[in-house]
């Protein structure tokens, strides 16, 4: 097998269970990620609702676990390239930003392409527990997808203000001109 590829699944039971540990690992990697983006963020209310999300995301690992354990397995981290890749670009595309309203839309860019990811393995895997039975694991993985979405709505809120604030200064800016 090449390094640089997945595992071929065999079947829907495998490609579940697979998604679940890629979830584990996300979320895992997620908790520690959520916090730097935290403490990096200058607004009050952006950090606020990123350590929120972090404090949930440790919840979600949690959840996952009752889902390996609701499938017979023990929780095991699966591949989370996929997520490490999109979090570091992520946090180079904001590194360099001086102007803070710039800078925290760029964090909320990042965290929402993320979430965006979180949302769509969720989805999968939901889908894919119902179809295999695990009724168990595919309302918890359910109650995740929701939490999910429900953070994605509000990084939006956030983001509609600090991306208002971001484009008038650049307006303001350019008047002085």
């Amino acid at each position: 097998m090449n390094a640089n590829k997945q595992p071929a699944m065999h079947d829907l039971e495998e490609l579940f269970r697979n998604q679940v540990k890629n979830l584990y690992a996300a979320e895992r990697r997620g908790e520690k990620t959520l916090e730097q983006f935290a403490l990096a963020a200058k607004s009050p209310t952006l950090r606020a609702a990123l350590h929120q999300h972090a404090k949930q995301t440790a919840d979600h690992a949690g959840r996952l676990e009752n889902v390996f354990a609701s499938i017979g397995l023990r929780p095991s981290l699966g591949d989370p390239r996929a997520y490490i890749a999109t979090a570091d670009a992520c946090a180079a595309a904001m590194a360099d930003e001086s102007d803070p309203n710039v800078h925290d839309a760029a964090i909320i860019a990042a965290v929402q392409t993320l979430e965006h990811l979180e949302i769509a393995g969720y989805g999968c895997a939901r889908a894919w527990a119902r179809q295999l039975g695990h009724d168990r694991a595919a309302d918890l993985l359910a109650q995740t997808l929701d939490e999910e979405k429900d953070t994605d709505h509000r990084l939006t809120e956030i983001a509609e203000t600090i991306n208002l604030k971001a484009a008038h200064r650049k307006a303001y800016a350019a008047d002085l001109l």
